[in-house]
């Protein structure tokens, strides 16, 4: 099996230009978000132990359902139990 490696900076390079949601379990986003002032992206960064996966898939689904949300310059941090939010 290959595997192929991208860096953090394509990722963010890709969903800006795609105009995607990024959606992670890797906390280094944040860093490049807040401390290298990445803007006009959307982060969902998802904290969950493995065992509660079905619970953070029912979670992620019904927050990109709710309107209530602005998806556009936004760092969401996801739990079983909240979301924060941040604008970027």
């Amino acid at each position: 099996m290959r595997v192929n490696i991208v860096a953090d900076e394509t990722v963010i390079s890709i969903a800006k230009e795609e105009k995607a949601i990024l959606l992670t379990e890797d906390s280094d986003f944040g860093e490049w978000v807040f401390a290298h002032g990445i803007k006009d992206i959307c982060v969902i960064f998802m904290r969950y132990h493995y065992s509660e996966v079905e619970l953070i898939t029912k979670h992620l689904l019904k927050l990109l359902q709710n309107e209530k949300y602005n998806f556009e310059n936004s760092f969401f941090v996801l739990t079983t139990t909240k979301v924060r939010i941040r604008n970027i």
